[in-house]
């Protein structure tokens, strides 16, 4: 019952009905925190899942608290736990860029930067996502030559572990290009999108 809870509350969320994602995520995570505890993964990915759906409707103190209680939640050594631990910073960067408070914004995306090899190691599909979120907040702080770092070994990786055909790898080179765009190095994006 309490993963069905879950998926209609995901479901509703990306059907953008949030009335009814809220009733049933906090359903869940109701449910999951009483019946496993605050820190057990199944009881973080609810909670992940409720703190996204705050993101999206600019609700971003909830979302904050979200966050913060997930990355200081017990780390059982679980890779998992330790792929939403990541996922939470990066959203809670996001947060802070969202909320103009730039010296936290800049604080988290440095703990992200420090935990993005876990991603490496353990999760390719987080680590795009949270690479997708972080090139969003450096390029909003005007930091493009980090977000320029952080693509290419992002693409290095992908390219090695996915191949040169494969969709994020490619998503990384178009995401390249337009920060060679927005630098006006005109020869260097032309070449990402050839």
């Amino acid at each position: 019952m309490l993963t069905t809870a879950l998926w209609l509350g995901a479901l509703y969320r990306d059907q953008r009905k949030s009335f009814e994602a809220e009733k049933f995520l906090n359903r869940a995570e109701n449910g999951f925190r009483e019946a496993l505890g605050s820190d057990n993964q199944l009881t973080l990915v609810v909670m992940e899942s409720l703190g996204n759906l705050y993101v999206l409707l600019a609700k971003y103190a909830p979302a904050e608290n979200i966050m913060k209680a997930i990355i200081e939640a017990h780390d059982d050594g679980s890779e998992p736990v330790k792929v939403l631990k990541v996922h939470a910073m990066s959203r809670l960067a996001q947060i802070y860029q969202e909320i103009n408070e730039p010296s936290k914004a800049k604080e988290t995306v440095a703990l992200v930067k420090r935990n993005m090899h876990l991603l490496r190691r353990l999760h390719s599909f987080s680590l795009y996502e949270v690479t997708i979120y972080m090139i969003q907040i450096l390029a909003s702080q005007g930091q493009l030559l980090e977000v320029e770092q952080l693509l290419l070994e992002t693409m290095e990786y992908c390219k090695r572990k996915e191949g040169p055909n494969h969709h994020w790898w490619l998503r990384m080179i178009f995401q390249l290009g337009e920060v060679y765009r927005n630098q006006s190095k005109v020869d260097e994006a032309e070449m990402m999108y050839l």
